[in-house]
């Protein structure tokens, strides 16, 4: 079983990429992922985004992957991004947005690397010819990766690929956009490759962040999937956590509190369930009339206090 870990926009920093490709390799991936993109590229225009992996990231990035013995790599959305990152990659990756690229997948079929293709959407009969039609889809080393098309999704394709066109030219694999920890033992028969979305650095306000597994996730996937644990397993326990995480209230702030500002109930802080990840950290302990230690912003969880 090949695990990619794909990060994503879960990331602010440099040191933010640099730790998940350390933390990916301490739960036991066998890769990491990130994405290159620019809004021009995307859709002929300038919309700038915080969430754009500078250039200049790439090749220090795949220094750390080199030095952590995790593979590296990286989804474009164009062939001059292909081109460039290429040096610095283990294998490609192409997003189902992006699967009838034809520049992107004539530049692609000219390497001797492993492309991932993801197939999202196409279940379209012309889609699939076209894409059945380039060569890419003949060589050895493309691996067509099953997913459904919502974005994120708390669904899965157990074993659609497997009945359809894309088994008849090689290797398939899954690339699952849902916050499940495990599925059905069932799956791992099916897809010896599964890419998932992982948020190992505690990433809050990313497009990826809603979906992504956290660190302590991931390990348990990780091991759920490797065969070294079975999904009944995790189920009982996980279910406790989300319940813990997310369902159990806890002291959150309602306003922002500086050090020193004294906790009142009702007025600066509530008991509630947290509804992100930065909630969810908030102590349960009964905190009324204590100070806080720390500045906070709206709807942080409190854990630091007097």
């Amino acid at each position: 079983m090949y695990i990619i870990a794909e990060i994503g926009s879960n990331w602010r920093t440099l040191d933010d990429c640099k730790e998940s490709i350390r933390l990916a390799k301490e739960a036991g991936a066998d890769a990491v992922k990130f994405q290159i993109f620019n809004t021009m590229s995307l859709y002929g225009q300038d919309l700038s985004s915080e969430f754009e992996l500078p250039r200049d990231w790439v090749p220090l990035l795949s220094e750390e992957a080199t030095k952590q013995r995790i593979d590296f790599g990286v989804t474009a959305f164009c062939v001059d991004d292909y081109k460039f990152v290429d040096p610095y990659v283990d294998y490609h990756k192409v997003a189902s947005s992006n699967m009838l690229d034809y520049d992107s997948l004539d530049y692609l079929s000219t390497l001797d690397r492993r492309v991932f293709i993801s197939t999202g959407g196409a279940r379209d009969w012309d889609q699939m010819q076209c894409l059945a039609n380039h060569e890419l889809a003949y060589k050895h080393t493309t691996v067509f990766m099953d997913c459904v098309a919502e974005y994120p999704s708390n669904k899965y394709m157990p074993s659609n690929l497997a009945q359809h066109s894309w088994v008849a030219f090689g290797e398939v694999g899954l690339s699952d956009h849902s916050s499940i920890v495990c599925h059905n033992d069932a799956i791992l028969d099916a897809y010896p490759y599964i890419e998932k979305h992982v948020n190992l650095v505690g990433a809050v306000n990313t497009p990826d962040s809603g979906h992504s597994l956290s660190l302590e996730e991931f390990k348990l996937f990780v091991k759920w999937s490797k065969g070294k644990i079975e999904a009944s397993s995790i189920l009982g326990t996980y279910a406790e956590k989300e319940m813990k995480l997310y369902y159990n209230v806890r002291a959150i702030t309602t306003k922002p509190l500086k050090s020193g500002d004294t906790l009142i109930s009702g007025t600066n802080f509530r008991y509630m369930r947290a509804r992100n990840s930065l909630g969810s950290k908030g102590t349960w302990k009964d905190v009324r009339g204590k100070k806080v230690t720390k500045d906070y912003i709206a709807g942080e969880g409190i854990t630091c206090f007097n």
